[in-house]
């Protein structure tokens, strides 16, 4: 499936998506009122069936939309459809995130004010403007070691195309569906791999994409997953050298959490945030 677009868009999304269709209909709607059209969008589709297929056939009439089949987790699908991106920035919405309607518009402004800029990220939030997926900085932030992990998540991230070459495909090992302890990690991966090349990276809390928090509930499924997810960070600041005393904020900060909602009485809440301890920790020590 393509649509026909004879100029170079401005923008390539690429979306790996498995078992989700609602949230992929609205990531979608979203798209479609983009006040900035110059994007295309790379659906790297790894469902089981065609249960996208109709949908996905019913964009294409409205925006530029390509689909490749891949297989093996979010990082293997990324890299499955990079090489037909053609944009000039390049992003990596998940399937259940969705764009406010000049996210697009603010992101060529920014690149286009700053021609030093290399990687661009901003917050993750919910429909009420509530941070999700972590608690992000409240102002303008020059990227490095320090405070990378802090600097973004994957869909919230957009990298102009040389520095995405630059830097490498996705560390297939680590991020969801990998099929390794490493559920997570593969978009700091990324921009530490992009700092290391020289990259210049700004985080700038004007760029905000919508997000669900996932962390909902303090539930054993919770704990699990955000113990796997925990493993990748750790597992990224092993693969990128940290010592020990670079790595002592983020392996610590949950173990004082637990310590805190112990304390207070939520227990199963002190147990979310020792298993992202434990999570953390086993990632440093390459397991």
């Amino acid at each position: 499936m393509a649509t026909i677009q004879d100029t170079q868009p401005h923008f390539s999304l690429v979306m790996s998506t498995k078992d989700r269709t609602v949230e992929v209909v609205r990531f979608l709607e979203s798209l479609g009122r983009q006040s900035d059209r110059s994007f295309e969008l790379i659906v790297s589709d790894q469902n089981n069936d065609d249960r996208l297929a109709p949908l996905l056939a019913l964009f294409a009439k409205r925006f530029p939309l390509r689909v490749v089949h891949s297989t093996g987790g979010i990082s293997r699908g990324r890299n499955a459809a990079l090489p037909l991106a053609r944009g000039k920035i390049i992003a990596f919405p998940d399937d259940d995130c969705w764009y406010p309607p000049h996210l697009l518009a603010a992101v060529r402004r920014l690149f286009e004010k700053h021609p030093a800029w290399d990687v661009v990220s901003g917050r993750s939030v919910d429909e009420a403007m509530h941070d999700t997926q972590g608690r992000w900085l409240d102002q303008v932030t020059v990227g490095d070691r320090s405070n990378v992990l802090r600097m973004g998540i994957s869909y919230t991230i957009f990298a102009r195309a040389d520095v995405v070459t630059e830097a490498g495909p996705f560390d297939e090992t680590l991020g969801v569906g990998a099929g390794t302890p490493w559920g997570s990690g593969e978009e700091t991966d990324f921009l530490l791999r992009a700092l290391a090349a020289g990259r210049k990276l700004i985080y700038t809390p004007e760029l905000f994409v919508h997000h669900p928090e996932k962390v909902a509930d303090y539930s054993r499924r919770a704990r699990d997953r955000q113990f796997a997810y925990s493993r990748g960070l750790g597992r990224v600041l092993d693969k990128h050298r940290y010592t020990l005393a670079e790595a002592f904020s983020p392996l610590a900060r949950p173990l004082a959490g637990a310590a805190l909602f112990m304390a207070r009485g939520q227990c199963d809440r002190s147990l979310c945030y020792l298993r992202v301890f434990f999570g953390r920790s086993l990632g440093f020590l390459g397991h």
